[in-house]
């Protein structure tokens, strides 16, 4: 069609089902149920937030319904960055694309210790850590080390054998005691 402005990259419509596919990982991600599940917020923080009924924010994280526009930029506005980029990664908006272990950046490591530190702080509002934050916060902890070891073992991947070299050495340079 004449009319029709040049796209500057390939753009595949996704279907709803595709969305759904989409956003309700991604949501489920973040979103707990009403005993938090581990994730950053719940239904009913999201449903308070979002000024909704809890029962439509559980049909989203469900994948009963989708959010419309003005709640999906809300979720995005409202949610660690990582939600967004998944949805927005879906067409490769901004150059975003899914992540595997070796694209973990230093930012994947600040945002994950960022969501560790807001969950604990959640925790400790009692005071204490039961059980299950116990749990969780070492899933998490591990979780954590992982990427970072991942981030870690990218960096060195690339490193020419040299500096391979002067990092291993026990005095932390080549040559030299501490």
């Amino acid at each position: 069609m004449k009319n029709v402005p040049a796209i500057a990259h390939d753009f595949e419509p996704l279907s709803t089902d595709e969305w759904k596919e989409r956003f309700v990982p991604a949501f489920k991600h973040y979103v707990g149920t009403y005993g938090r599940d581990g994730k950053i917020l719940t239904v009913k923080q999201i449903a308070a937030a979002l000024n909704r009924l809890p029962r439509t924010v559980e049909s989203w994280r469900d994948g009963q319904n989708l959010p419309g526009f003005a709640d999906l930029m809300n979720l995005i506005g409202l949610l660690p960055s990582g939600f967004g980029n998944r949805l927005l990664g879906a067409h490769g908006v901004g150059g975003l694309r899914d992540l595997t272990m070796s694209d973990i950046t230093v930012h994947h490591i600040a945002e994950g210790a960022a969501g560790f530190s807001m969950r604990f702080i959640n925790w400790m509002s009692d005071n204490r850590i039961d059980h299950r934050e116990k749990a969780e916060s070492e899933s998490l902890v591990r979780r954590m080390r992982d990427h970072c070891d991942q981030f870690l073992a990218n960096i060195d991947a690339n490193r020419p054998a040299v500096m391979q070299v002067i990092s291993g050495h026990p005095s932390g340079f080549a040559g030299g005691a501490q």
